[in-house]
């Protein structure tokens, strides 16, 4: 059974076990630990292959994650951390990147999803799904009015990339279920928006 929790400082551990091992399809975005939309660096910048790349992104986050700062749930599994999404209101993302053309700012408070990592040995069963779910209650406590996700529309024409890279925003039939419904298109994704 799968059980959701808020990220919080003491569940840190939990959470770099979760990136450390999630990324055995995609190595390259092992660094990242979900700081690629706070970190001001420009795409262009933004380069695993760097020396010191991967530890700055994982000093950042512990620091954002001892502060109280990360947004975000876990999934655990008989105990063992097996997703996340990153997810929270709108205007704490410093750099949302293409995705700032999508996600409107002002208005009715808004919060983003903006990741699912899911550890590969529990992809497909619904974990994502689970994480999804409860976004709802996790932005009611922020006072949030809508939840917005920004799934890709279909698999990229690439058949080698990874599933994780493929679809680290979710499908938008996942969404679907969820109750969000189509709010804007745009050339790769569709922004997605549910009323809370």
């Amino acid at each position: 059974m799968i059980k959701i929790r808020s990220i919080t400082p003491d569940r840190a551990d939990d959470y770099f076990t979760l990136f450390d091992n999630a990324f055995s399809d995609n190595p390259d975005w092992a660094g990242c630990y979900c700081a690629f939309y706070d970190d001001p660096r420009p795409d262009t910048e933004w380069d695993a292959s760097v020396p010191g790349f991967a530890e700055r992104n994982r000093e950042n986050r512990a620091r954002t994650i001892s502060e109280g700062k990360a947004h975000g749930l876990m999934a655990y599994e008989t105990g063992r951390p097996v997703g996340w999404v990153n997810a929270g209101p709108l205007d704490n993302y410093g750099n949302l990147r293409i995705f700032k053309e999508a996600a409107e700012r002002g208005g009715p408070s808004v919060g983003g999803i903006m990741c699912f990592v899911i550890h590969p040995d529990h992809r497909g069963q619904g974990v994502a799904s689970a994480l999804l779910k409860h976004v709802d209650d996790y932005f009611r406590d922020f006072q949030l009015a809508v939840a917005e996700g920004y799934p890709r529309k279909a698999r990229p024409d690439n058949p080698d990339l990874p599933w994780g890279a493929a679809f680290y925003k979710g499908s938008p039939d996942m969404y679907r279920k969820a109750g969000f419904e189509p709010y804007r298109k745009f050339d790769r994704f569709v922004a997605v928006r549910k009323t809370l």
